[in-house]
């Protein structure tokens, strides 16, 4: 029931957003319901959470139509950090493309790799604190 818009494997539990500032976590072979977390920062709401990208007990979710990504601490809902994906395509790029839109990560290299609706370039990023 109720919409995904991103789902993410923590290693026990599928975590799914749907668009508002809930994440549901699911049992992978039932799907059935076996947790909720509303993810806050600074006490807040934070509503359109997306995409999501699950790494070493944190989940990671784009906020839809932004170029922000949160960093969210799965056992409480807290926001850890915000990183600001702005500027990844330059002027000439950005004709015709829509939202960020699809985080992953490469184990292997340690990095993230960013990419949006009908970007015309993925990007190898590593987050660090400001």
């Amino acid at each position: 029931e109720g919409q995904g818009w991103g789902l993410c494997f923590d290693g026990v539990a599928l975590v799914m957003s749907d668009g508002s500032s809930s994440l549901t976590m699911r049992d992978p072979e039932t799907f059935m319901i076996v947790g909720t977390v509303i993810v806050q920062l600074n006490g807040s709401d934070v509503a359109l959470l997306n995409e999501l990208e699950c790494v070493a007990g944190k989940i990671y979710a784009n906020i839809w139509q932004t170029d922000t990504i949160v960093e969210i601490d799965p056992a409480t809902g807290d926001v850890m950090a915000v990183i600001d994906a702005a500027g990844l395509l330059d002027g000439t790029d950005t004709a015709g493309v829509d939202v960020l839109n699809g985080i992953a990560y490469d184990e292997t290299s340690e990095t993230f790799l960013l990419t949006g609706k009908l970007w015309p370039a993925m990007f190898e990023v590593v987050f660090e604190p400001s």
